[in-house]
């Protein structure tokens, strides 16, 4: 999971959490995390996306390292479509886990 978490405000001034990535076809997308902001339940979904951005970006990190070395690697649009695919239950017969939804990167 790869993006950014934002606090916006609607046109009412209700504060609330954002979620702002980039899609397999490059966009820029924003989703709503929860609100308002400063409840402990908003706190903590957006401490918990912000783990598993970090978690995300480290991993990137590690996979450029491997393809450097020769590993194979899929390009970030093949990567989110399998994904895609897999958290949808297309492979439960082979025993897919969750995976987390990238951001295409350079």
């Amino acid at each position: 999971m790869a993006g950014s978490v934002l606090e916006r405000s609607n046109a009412d001034g209700f504060r609330l959490c954002a979620h702002q990535f980039y899609d397999g076809d490059g966009k820029k997308r924003e989703r709503y995390l929860a609100g308002p902001v400063g409840t402990p339940e908003t706190d903590a979904m957006a401490r918990a996306l912000r783990l598993a951005i970090a978690d995300s970006k480290a991993a990137a990190t590690s996979l450029r390292l491997l393809g450097r070395e020769g590993f194979s690697l899929v390009d970030a649009k093949t990567y989110a479509t399998l994904a895609s695919l897999c958290n949808h239950g297309v492979f439960q017969a082979g025993g897919c886990a969750s995976v987390p939804m990238p951001t295409v990167c350079s």
